[in-house]
């Protein structure tokens, strides 16, 4: 019974894990995981972004207007995770 009533909860903590705000002025939202790819739009400092998965340094993220790729230390985490590895 208490595990029941506690799967909510653990679902609820993990999907709010993965919930940040973009950091920098002007995030450039790349369309592939590398430095020199094109940025399809910048994105203002405090918007909302999902964690999607991560790539090296970069991290796939979604938006309200667009999906695509900034490197990780532009997204802050609401709930950080310890050494996230992967995605």
């Amino acid at each position: 019974m208490v595990f029941l009533l506690s799967v909510p909860a653990q679902i609820g903590v993990h999907t709010r894990s993965r919930i940040g705000f973009i950091l920098q002025k002007d995030t450039p939202l790349r369309l592939t995981p590398t430095l020199e790819a094109q940025a399809v739009t910048r994105l203002a400092p405090g918007e909302p972004a999902r964690w999607v998965r991560a790539r090296g340094n970069y991290v796939l993220i979604r938006t309200s207007r667009t999906r695509g790729w900034i490197e990780r230390e532009q997204l802050g985490l609401i709930c950080p995770r310890p050494s996230v590895r992967g995605g």
